[in-house]
């Protein structure tokens, strides 16, 4: 048996479960439509599951074991799941939730948008956050494959939504560079220094740790909790601009390399410095600057995989336009 709650304009799905009160937030919705969701779920829950699970139980064993296992990107997908996908799907059978379904989530995705009070302008949601919506999605119900709790994926064959932009990875010149270390922040010069002569993420930056500079070079650990992107570490040999920034940053206390900062602050920071360089871009550029640099140098490609710490080399390739030698090796053989 189940029953509706409403407090301060929101209506909740109460029920027994296992001898405990379990709720579900319906959200700001009328009483009518509040009274359809409760039938709609005690019809279901009379009704033998083919899947065993709703969507919305399921998602709080997912979450469970997610946290576990991703904690430095579990805000993220619980961001997802609990604001997005949870109101989308709650009460769907995860065995056999319809593909058109999630085409006319990802449809409507697409359309939504919200408005800046300030200005009265439209933002639409990104592409890139569909597409991590849908990827997680699938992810959820194929750990549920994993798990036992379904056969197969019912959304095997749904695609999250094709970008058709593509431009080369935006990078700085030897001269802006300069130009940024001149006008940044004393504070914040070496950081600057340290990601575009390694090539670090952000989060990579931020706990990169005294120990893990090693005479070969800079040991770019996967930590429990601190993870690299690809859960997998890596050596980057010392440059002499890599030995620079770690001598101009010394003085930084305790047992990490740079000063303790949020990931959003040190990104607030580095555009505020490029703004005042009167140069465009992120911090995200001093990575792609670093990789664009070691193939103008006619560095393999293969090594600018490994040190880059790129999951594939279809990855690496969008920096391969850069290299005198790449085009031309590939195409001195081609006759028809």
């Amino acid at each position: 048996m189940a029953w509706l709650r409403e407090k301060n304009g929101r209506f909740y799905l109460a029920w027994k479960e296992s001898g405990k009160e379990r709720t579900s937030a319906l959200g700001k919705i009328t009483r009518k439509k509040a009274e359809v969701e409760l039938a709609l779920f005690e019809a279901r829950a009379e009704t033998p599951n083919p899947s065993g699970m709703t969507f919305f139980r399921f998602a709080e064993k997912y979450l469970c074991w997610h946290k576990c296992e991703y904690p430095s990107s579990h805000s993220r997908i619980y961001q997802i799941i609990n604001q997005h996908l949870v109101p989308a799907f709650r009460f769907e059978m995860i065995g056999v939730l319809k593909p058109e379904r999630v085409e006319g989530y990802k449809a409507g995705r697409m359309k939504s948008c919200r408005k800046i009070e300030s200005t009265g302008e439209k933002v639409y949601v990104a592409l890139t956050t569909v597409q991590k919506e849908i990827h997680t999605l699938k992810a959820m119900l194929n750990k549920a494959v994993e798990w036992g709790i379904i056969k197969a994926n019912p959304i095997k064959y749904v695609k999250p939504p094709k970008d058709t932009k593509d431009a080369p990875p935006p990078f700085y010149s030897g001269k802006q560079l300069a130009t940024l270390y001149e006008a940044s922040n004393p504070m914040h010069e070496g950081i600057w220094r340290l990601a575009a002569n390694t090539g670090l993420r952000r989060g990579e930056l931020i706990q990169l740790r005294k120990d893990d500079l090693k005479e070969q070079g800079i040991q770019v650990i996967s930590r429990e909790g601190h993870r690299t992107k690809s859960g997998k570490w890596r050596l980057v040999p010392w440059t002499d601009g890599a030995k620079a920034a770690i001598q101009s940053l010394s003085g930084v206390d305790g047992d990490f390399v740079i000063p303790r900062v949020h990931g959003a602050s040190l990104s607030r920071a580095f555009v505020t410095d490029a703004k005042r360089a009167d140069l465009p871009g992120s911090l995200h550029w001093l990575r792609h600057t670093f990789a664009s640099h070691l193939v103008m140098n006619n560095m393999p490609l293969r090594v600018v995989q490994q040190v880059m710490g790129h999951s594939t080399i279809a990855v690496t390739e969008r920096y391969a336009h850069l290299s005198d030698d790449y085009m031309r090796d590939k195409m001195s053989g081609f006759s028809i």
